[in-house]
């Protein structure tokens, strides 16, 4: 893929990216990751200055781009939201342009998608969605790259959505695999069912494949991929949390479930902060029987999306015409 050129280019959400332009990110993750393995660095970026602006906390994601940063020799530097402005549109817009002065891009977490749109014109910079309130672009690339990896092949891979299917991994995978010509099943009660115009918006724009059940076994029946979110969900006690365990419990992943499903399957899951079973306990992710078990890719998928974000960081910034 030469003529794939993607630097200056914001990564604000994967729908602004053509197939190729994804396979093309895939690619420099695939290379950096094996270079990374043989303790080989790009040296290209040296003294770039990014700006990690966050106003949800996620240890995952600040870390996965902090090591990121680190290896491509970046200097990724904390901004506090308040120096960032908590207060009035126009202080906040007035603030990124600043940043063009003082930054080479800018990375953003926890804000609406509108605004992370808005913040990216304003300041000028190759700016990149860590997540928002609705997307989370960069789980998604690390999730391709992990599936790409395990299978081989994207196109054609069955994956079931089990849990919040109106959280911000559900609506993002729902343009992901209709993009990229998977099957998606979301699994969950119609409660959690995800926006349906959403739904039918990238049916039609995509021609991919996704259906909805409330039947788990029906849900996950053939799948190669079981992938389970909670969305924002805490453990606190109280009405909301408890009618939502009630609600979502009976999709949880169990063994049963994975053995319903292809006999290769994998689990997925973000790692995203919830309950995750310890001994004796119920998760309302999955069993710990499946987290521990040869199904479970969780670990690699939390790699991946270091190797995801350096793949984005290097192709937007590194000096040269065209990415090597």
């Amino acid at each position: 893929m030469d003529d794939v050129h993607l630097r200056g280019r914001n990564f604000l959400k994967l729908l602004d990216f053509s197939h190729d332009e994804i396979f093309h990110l895939l690619d420099i993750a695939t290379d950096l990751k094996i270079k990374s393995k043989k303790g080989v660095w790009p040296g290209e970026l040296e003294r770039k200055k990014i700006a990690y602006v966050s106003r949800e906390v996620s240890a995952l994601t600040k870390v996965s781009f902090e090591v990121a940063c680190a290896d491509l020799g970046i200097e990724l530097i904390c901004v506090e939201p308040d120096a960032y402005g908590r207060g009035e549109k126009e202080r906040v817009l007035e603030t990124a342009r600043v940043f063009n002065r003082l930054f080479d891009g800018i990375v953003y977490c926890g804000f609406r998608q509108e605004i992370v749109e808005e913040l990216a014109t304003a300041s000028g910079l190759p700016a990149w969605n860590g997540f928002s309130k609705e997307f989370h672009p960069t789980q998604m690339l690390a999730d391709l790259l992990t599936i790409q990896e395990h299978f081989g092949y994207l196109e054609g891979v069955k994956l079931t959505f089990l849990g919040d299917g109106k959280s911000r991994i559900c609506n993002s995978l729902i343009a992901v695999c209709a993009k990229m010509g998977m099957h998606l099943t979301i699994c969950t009660g119609e409660e959690y069912f995800p926006d349906l115009s959403w739904v039918e918006s990238c049916s039609k724009r995509f021609g991919g494949t996704i259906s909805l059940t409330t039947d788990p076994e029906e849900g996950t029946n053939g799948a190669d991929v079981l992938y389970s979110d909670l969305g924002a969900y805490t453990e606190k006690a109280g009405e909301e949390e408890e009618k939502k365990r009630r609600g979502l419990f009976p999709y949880r992943v169990t063994q049963e479930l994975m053995e319903n499903a292809q006999e290769e399957a994998v689990f997925m899951h973000c790692l995203s902060p919830s309950p995750i079973p310890e001994e004796g306990t119920e998760s309302l992710l999955c069993s710990r029987e499946v987290l521990e078990s040869g199904h479970s890719i969780v670990f690699d998928q939390a790699e991946n999306r270091m190797h995801a974000i350096k793949a984005l960081l290097y192709a937007a910034l590194q000096d040269g015409e065209e990415e090597e």
